[in-house]
């Protein structure tokens, strides 16, 4: 641990004036060379918006401050997107307030109680939170630094090229090849594993080339990626030539197997033309059909012939090939490739001579797919099939669709389309300390916007949009997490009574956990259904449940609330783990008896839900006082604006493995 030296100045941010010169004093002694500031927010005031935090490295920060309708958590709530708030112990008595501190502990490094202050622990838990706090900023700066790589509205911002100013840049579009056949032998999860290795292997090979990439999914089996545009083309030309070589010596492993794919890579210099982002990535698209024409990893870089010969109407599926364009093919016995650090040129390379040669395949290794369960009587499956695009019933048909559902359809085919999550945070000791969120859908618009969620919700009524969305959901998240070895979130992930209704939902979701049983994502997912939906699909769901549970470990959860008693029932019935509701909600299952109005033995129907193994979440805790509230009220869990809000992206989630949740 630091001796403290790098440590300039603690603010004590208390009401009590005796307090405040205790700590100057007790701290004075042992950080002879801290400034250690003391604010009063009685007289002084509570720091506002304009409120100068950069100065101060850790704040002692009371609880009770003695000022109507404001505690040190209000502090912490509207300081949390602050990215110059200091490190935080928060101090406070015996009591609820305890607990609440505990219950944010996200926003706070530690607390300490007042009545039993140690002046050693103090001291060391001072230093560890200012020592934290540091690396959490330098890793944020990286972060920082970094993510503009993976947030796809800054990508189509860049892709438009709206900041004139900025160097030119490269469009860079990377195809699988033979995709149908990883995805027939493997899976969808295994396919979508490859394209994100492929992602991160670019991604890198770029990066340490100093080219300030950028990079996004685009579509189901391709990447998109920015590059600063080098000096030449001949650069340009080398270093595509490098990241073929680079993605051929470094194939997707599986259970430590080798498993070679190819790419088909098209590039064109945004600088050539002044285009839309729809018609850049069109001609990327024409680029790498190109490339896909010659066998192994190859690259087509356009020109200017190709800008002219292709127009508006161009289907880029139907390119002649009679055509003969310029192809690097770097899969032949002779091909220097190079590799990712040190081949990345800033000078003119010599033109190097491909000769070309049969290219050499290795026989892919299949994965040995685990023996899947028959099926109970609960649930009579048709055909095990995985829907496919242009036939799955649960994808929304273009045909008669307005102009709202084509832009929204759209956003997701192009990948626009982000996951967010929530996090829910406990409120009593768990014997699970995975941290937990609740996921939703974002969507993006082409300009870099984000799509008001009034306009997807013009469409969630649609029983062929929503079964949509839950798989896309669930396929999302069961990706996340069987890309992982070592995920510790878990996940609330909402299904819909038409999904749950549909026949062919339980056989597509078998098929997608195909392969994934080292993984066990169910144990990681928690299906959340409606109570209102669920009352006249109760067979179907029992029978969802049940199978679920028992073959994957999958828990469930129930929100929506309006009839009590149904609830009641359902937990019993339906084995369901969690209860999510508003704060009103759940303060009525708290006031609703059970039994006969004399009966002094009465328990609500709130602790009955717990006696039958419920868990309780209050999901619309917006402040300190709300907090505290959902405490005493008994909640289990709680989440909200107050524990914070909705974000694209996970903390331990670096900024390469970002883009497996774009």
């Amino acid at each position: 641990m630091s001796d403290g030296t790098s440590l300039k100045n603690v603010m004590i941010l208390d009401d009590d004036a005796d307090f405040r010169k205790l700590l100057v004093t007790i701290l004075g002694k042992k950080f002879t060379d801290v400034k250690l500031i003391e604010h009063d927010p009685v007289s002084q005031g509570v720091p506002g918006d304009n409120f100068d935090w950069s100065r101060v490295d850790v704040l002692l920060l009371d609880y009770h401050l003695s000022i109507p309708r404001v505690t040190g958590l209000d502090i912490l709530q509207n300081n949390r997107k602050n990215k110059l708030f200091p490190a935080t112990i928060m101090l406070t008595g015996a009591g609820n307030e305890e607990i609440a501190v505990r219950a944010v502990k996200a926003g706070v490094y530690d607390y300490l109680r007042k009545e039993t202050l140690d002046k050693d622990r103090l001291y060391s838990t001072i230093l560890r939170a200012y020592e934290e706090h540091q690396e959490e900023r330098n890793k944020l700066n990286e972060l920082t630094s970094q993510s503009h790589a993976f947030n796809k509205a800054l990508f189509y911002q860049e892709l438009e090229q709206k900041d004139k100013d900025k160097t030119n840049r490269v469009l860079i579009f990377i195809e699988l090849d033979k995709h149908e056949n990883f995805e027939k032998k493997f899976g969808i999860i295994f396919r979508d594993n490859i394209i994100r290795h492929i992602a991160k292997q670019s991604f890198e090979v770029f990066k340490m080339g100093e080219t300030n990439p950028s990079i996004t999914r685009f579509g189901d089996t391709s990447v998109a990626m920015l590059i600063d545009e080098p000096k030449s083309r001949n650069i340009l030309e080398f270093n595509l030539e490098g990241l073929c070589g680079h993605l051929e010596k470094h194939p997707y492993k599986f259970n430590d197997k080798k498993i070679p794919a190819t790419v088909s890579i098209g590039a064109l210099c945004l600088s050539d033309k002044k285009l839309n982002a729809e018609e850049y990535i069109k001609h990327a698209l024409n680029a790498a059909k190109k490339a896909s024409l010659e066998e192994g990893d190859s690259f087509y870089l356009y020109g200017e012939p190709d800008w002219a010969a292709v127009n508006d109407q161009l289907d880029v599926r139907e390119i002649s090939s009679t055509e003969k364009p310029v192809i690097y093919n770097t899969q032949t016995e002779t091909s220097q490739a190079a590799e990712p650090v040190a081949k990345l040129v800033s000078t003119p390379a010599d033109k190097i001579e491909i000769v070309e040669k049969p290219p050499i395949r290795e026989e892919i290794v299949q994965p040995t797919p685990p023996v899947v369960e028959s099926v109970k009587d609960e649930i009579q499956p048709g055909p095990v099939n995985e829907p496919t695009i242009g036939k799955d019933k649960t994808k929304p048909d273009p045909k008669g669709l307005g102009e709202l559902m084509q832009k929204i359809k759209s956003a997701f085919e192009e990948k626009r389309a982000v996951q967010t999550f929530q996090q829910v945070i406990p409120l009593t000791q768990q014997e699970n300390d995975q941290e937990m969120y609740i996921v939703a859908v974002q969507l993006i618009n082409k300009d870099g916007s984000i799509m008001a969620a009034t306009e997807l919700n013009k469409v969630t009524d649609m029983p062929v949009f929503r079964k949509f969305i839950d798989r896309w959901m669930l396929r999302e998240i069961i990706g996340r997490i069987a890309s992982r070895v070592n995920e510790k979130y878990d996940f609330f992930v909402n299904i819909s009574a038409d999904s749950i209704a549909d026949a062919t939902f339980f056989n597509w979701l078998r098929k997608l956990l195909k392969g994934l049983d080292k993984n066990n994502p169910g144990k990681q997912i928690i299906f959340e259904i409606s109570a209102n939906e669920i009352s006249n699909i109760q067979k179907q769901a029992m029978a969802l449940i049940s199978f679920f549970k028992k073959s994957h470990g999958f828990r469930f959860s129930l929100s929506q609330v309006t009839n009590d008693q149904e609830v009641l029932n359902l937990s019993k019935t339906m084995q369901i783990d969690f209860l999510r509701d508003s704060f009103e909600t759940i303060s009525r299952l708290n006031t609703t008896f059970l039994g006969p109005s004399t009966n002094t033995n009465k328990i609500s129907m709130l602790q009955q839900l717990k006696n039958n193994g419920v868990h309780i979440i209050t999901d619309d805790v917006e402040d300190a006082t709300k907090l505290t509230d959902t405490i005493t009220l008994g909640a289990d869990y709680a989440t909200g604006l107050f524990i914070g809000e909705p974000v694209n992206q996970l903390d331990d989630v670096t900024n390469v493995e970002r883009f497996e949740i774009i």
